[in-house]
């Protein structure tokens, strides 16, 4: 939907500057949400003083790579990424009702699995951080 939005006003605006260079165009907007529902509100349209820097027969990025591309995570990925959170944060019931919500999701036991080996080896490396840290500090030679 925003998508189309997008399109329809870069399009209106390419055609009233037909005559004129084309020139860039931003689109300034609020985008949140909850768990059920999301929202845009469209804050302002600007017309950059500096030329369109691309090809104007293309007014939208569609080849994902701009800088500041991102992505909204699928239901399944956001549920892999609260696993290893809750084990971070060393939650049961969270660590629980997400793999619950990720195998609902579609997330393989493998995927699951492998997220909880992912989370152990940060862990892990935290740890051997740590020591290495305090071992300096009190100038301790541990190994």
């Amino acid at each position: 939907m925003l998508k189309k939005a997008l399109t329809f006003l870069a399009g209106s605006l390419l055609v009233t500057t037909a005559a004129a260079a084309p020139r860039t165009m931003r689109v300034d907007y609020d985008h949140t949400g909850n768990a059920s529902e999301e929202r845009f509100a469209l804050d302002r349209v600007v017309l950059e003083p500096l030329e369109w820097p691309g090809n104007p027969a293309r007014p939208l990025d569609d080849t994902n790579l701009g800088t500041y591309f991102f992505e909204v995570l699928d239901r399944k990925t956001k549920e892999l990424v609260a696993i290893a959170a809750s084990l971070a944060a060393k939650c049961q019931g969270c660590l629980e009702g997400h793999i619950k919500k990720a195998m609902k999701a579609g997330a393989s036991r493998e995927e699951i699995s492998e997220t909880i080996a992912i989370t152990m080896g940060v862990g892990a490396a935290a740890v051997v951080d740590l020591t290495d840290i305090a071992a300096d500090n009190l100038d301790l030679k541990l190994y």
